[in-house]
């Protein structure tokens, strides 16, 4: 091997343990986020469905314009789920959440059996 070969894999060698150094570092700095799927894998589908559709109207409320008029999030949002959709109520219930356009077409035609409601605030209130 000649001199400049050698002189080469010095700097190969080199480069190579600072890269190694620069990932180790790296890895010790940068924050890790926890592994959600894993989290999510654990949990009942009706938990999911909750935790979606609650997740559903926090993101989306402000886009509404009458959330009061109790709106099927459903419908509206692709919000896919099972058995379960995802619908908007007042808390207590008034005459407007039994509207026939306030209800889920899903629920209603029977491809879907669970209902998910979240208030107007957009927090939990009941499965059905």
């Amino acid at each position: 091997m000649d001199n400049a070969m050698k002189q080469d894999l010095k700097y190969i060698g080199i480069l190579t343990i600072v890269g190694l150094v620069i990932i180790f570092i790296l890895a010790l700095v940068l924050p890790v986020r926890p592994n959600t799927y894993m989290q999510d894998i654990n949990k009942s589908p009706e938990t999911l469905a909750k935790d979606t559709c609650v997740s559903l109207c926090k993101a989306n409320g402000k886009t509404l314009k009458n959330l009061d008029s109790g709106p099927c999030l459903s419908d509206l949002f692709n919000f896919d789920s099972n058995e379960y959709v995802c619908d908007i109520v007042n808390n207590p219930k008034i005459d407007v959440d039994n509207l026939p356009e306030n209800q889920c077409k899903e629920l209603i035609d029977g491809d879907k059996n669970k209902l998910i409601e979240v208030n107007t605030k957009c927090e939990f209130v009941t499965v059905n």
